[in-house]
């Protein structure tokens, strides 16, 4: 049986191992988040993928979809860790 320190201690230890977790999730996110539009912006910039993507309705809407599926998904996980961080989720 655990005595009531070692309780104290046991939860403090998973408090900040949940802290470090997100902490990296975290991070993670924000470095995805950043190479999105980076390597976005470098396929509009190279020739042969905008004429790829814009050369007709059917790339243009795959491009439009590819934009929003990210875009969402990078909400999506913002607002899960988010609730994680304030303890929503559990």
């Amino acid at each position: 049986m655990l005595t009531l320190e070692q309780e104290a201690h046991r939860q403090k230890f998973k408090t900040i191992q949940l802290r470090q977790t997100l902490s990296l999730v975290k991070g993670t996110i924000r470095l995805l988040q950043v190479v999105w539009p980076a390597q976005s912006v470098f396929v509009l910039l190279t020739p042969a993928w905008r004429d790829f993507f814009l050369q007709d309705i059917p790339h243009r809407t795959l491009l439009a979809v590819l934009v929003a599926g990210v875009t969402l998904a990078s909400l999506y996980f913002e607002v899960e860790v988010y609730q994680l961080d304030r303890g929503e989720a559990f």
